[in-house]
C-alpha cells in the first residue's frame, strides 16, 4: 500500500526546492544610476565630450544598446548596411583619443557585419579603459555596461562593470553588477570571476566599515579559492581578512593571515606594497620593531603623498622601538613636510593626529603634543567635531615617565 507523503515531509522538501531555484536567479542589469537619473539615456557622455566627439560616442552607445534589445532575426535588416556619409564625416571630424576612435570603429564594424559579441565586448572595454584614463567617468561606466549588454550571459563583462562602478564611487550599482557576476559565474563555472566578485564585494563592505559583512565575503572567497585552486583570489581574500583583523584589533587572527598574505604577494606583485604595510603593522603590534623596519624598507615609494605619510608614520614607530632616534626625527620631518605641502584641513588633521600617536608610542611626547595641537587647530578650522574630540582626548592623555614602557 502506497502512503501519501506527510505534510511535514512536504514542508521540508518545498523550501529546499525554493532555495535551489533562488540561488541561480540572475539579478537584472542595472543600466542607470538611481542616485543620478538622466533625462536622456547616455546624456553624461555628451556632457563629458562636447561637440562631434560626444555625438559620435553617444550614437555608438545607443546603436549597440538598440542592437542588444533587438530580436536576432530582425538585426540583419536593421544593422547590416554600410555607414552613411554623415556618419563617416562625423567619425573623421571627431577629435577623439585614438584608442577610443579605434574602439568605436570596431563596434560599428561588428554591428554592420556578423554581430560578433566577442569583438563588441573587446571594443567597448577598449573605449571604457581610454575614457577612464582621461577622467571621463560616465563614459567609462556606460561603455563597460555596453560590453556587458553585448554578452549578457558572460560573467567577465559584468565583473568589469562592478569594478569600474566601485572605482567611480557608485557603490549600489557596483553591488548589483557584482551580484549578477556571481550568479552568471556559478551558472557557467567561471570561478575566477566568482572569486573576484566576492573580493570586490568585500572591499565595498570594508570601505563602508561593515567589517562583519566584509569578513564574510572574504571568507567565502578564501574557501572558493582553496576549493578551485585560484591563486589570485586566494591572495586578495587573505589580504582582505588581514585588513579586517587589524581594523577590529584581532591581533591573533592578523598574525595568522599575515604569513599567507605575504606569501601570496611575491616580488613585482602590484599590491605587494600595501600588503607589506599591513604585515609590518602586525609586527609593530607584537613589539617586533626591527622586523617591521625591515619590511618597511621593502615597500616601494607610494605615488600618493598621504600613503607616503602613512609609511613614514609607521617608520617613526619602528625606528623608535629600536632606539634609532635620528631615524625617528628624519621620518618625522619628512612626514610633516608632506602634510604641510599636500593636505587640506581635515585630511591634515587626521594625518597629524596619527603622527602624534606614533610619537607618543615611542615616548616623543613633546613632538607628539605639538603635532596634536596642530591637528586640533586644523580640525577646528574644518569644523569636524568628532576629530576635535579625538585631538582633545589625546592631548589629555596620561604620559608615561621617561624610561617607562612604550606601546
Amino acid at each position: 500500500m502506497l502512503l501519501a507523503p506527510s505534510s511535514q515531509a512536504t514542508r521540508d522538501a518545498t523550501p529546499r526546492r525554493a532555495r535551489s531555484s533562488r540561488r541561480w536567479r540572475v539579478p537584472p542589469p542595472l543600466l542607470r544610476d538611481p542616485s543620478a537619473p538622466e533625462t536622456l539615456e547616455g546624456e553624461r557622455i555628451l556632457a563629458e565630450h562636447p561637440g562631434e566627439a560626444g555625438l559620435l560616442l553617444w550614437q555608438c552607445y545607443r546603436d549597440v544598446r538598440l542592437w542588444a534589445d533587438t530580436p536576432p532575426r530582425l538585426r540583419p535588416e536593421l544593422f547590416h548596411r554600410p555607414d552613411s556619409p554623415q556618419r563617416r564625416e562625423t567619425t573623421e571630424g571627431a577629435r577623439l583619443d585614438p584608442e577610443m576612435l579605434r574602439g568605436v570603429r570596431s563596434l560599428h564594424a561588428a554591428l554592420r557585419g556578423s554581430g560578433d559579441r566577442g569583438a563588441m565586448v573587446s571594443a567597448a572595454l577598449c573605449v571604457a579603459a581610454a575614457a577612464e584614463r582621461a577622467g571621463a567617468a560616465a563614459t567609462a561606466v556606460a561603455y563597460t555596461q555596453l560590453a556587458a549588454t553585448a554578452a549578457p550571459a558572460a560573467a567577465a563583462p559584468a565583473l568589469a562593470v562592478g569594478r569600474v562602478a566601485a572605482r567611480q564611487g557608485h557603490a549600489p550599482m557596483a553591488e548589483t553588477w557584482l551580484r549578477r557576476t556571481i550568479a552568471l559565474a556559478r551558472r557557467s563555472g567561471a570561478w575566477e570571476c566568482y572569486g573576484s566578485a566576492l573580493t570586490e564585494l568585500g572591499r565595498l563592505r570594508e570601505a563602508a566599515e561593515r567589517f562583519r559583512e566584509a569578513r564574510a565575503e572574504y571568507r567565502r572567497a578564501f574557501l572558493l579559492a582553496r576549493r578551485h585552486g585560484l591563486h589570485e583570489t586566494h591572495g586578495r581574500a587573505v589580504s582582505g581578512l588581514l585588513r579586517i583583523a587589524l581594523r577590529e584589533g584581532d591581533d591573533v587572527a592578523a598574525e595568522k593571515y599575515a604569513t599567507g598574505a605575504r606569501r601570496a604577494h611575491r616580488r613585482d606583485h602590484p599590491e605587494r606594497g600595501g600588503v607589506l604595510l599591513d604585515v609590518a603593522e602586525v609586527e609593530l603590534r607584537h613589539g617586533r620593531h626591527a622586523r617591521a623596519r625591515a619590511l618597511l624598507r621593502e615597500v616601494p615609494v607610494p605615488a600618493d603623498p598621504f600613503e607616503q605619510v602613512r609609511v613614514l608614520t609607521m617608520l617613526v614607530r619602528a625606528a623608535g622601538g629600536t632606539g634609532d632616534r635620528p631615524a625617528v626625527q628624519e621620518a618625522w620631518h619628512r612626514a610633516t613636510g608632506l602634510i604641510d605641502a599636500f593636505a587640506s584641513d581635515a585630511d591634515g588633521a587626521r594625518l597629524l593626529l596619527g603622527l602624534a600617536r606614533a610619537g607618543a608610542e615611542v615616548l616623543e611626547d613633546t613632538q607628539a603634543d605639538v603635532a596634536a595641537s596642530r591637528a586640533l587647530l586644523w580640525a577646528t578650522r574644518a569644523e569636524d567635531a568628532a576629530l576635535v574630540e579625538e585631538c582633545t582626548t589625546f592631548l589629555a592623555r596620561t604620559r608615561l615617565p621617561p624610561g617607562g614602557e612604550g606601546g
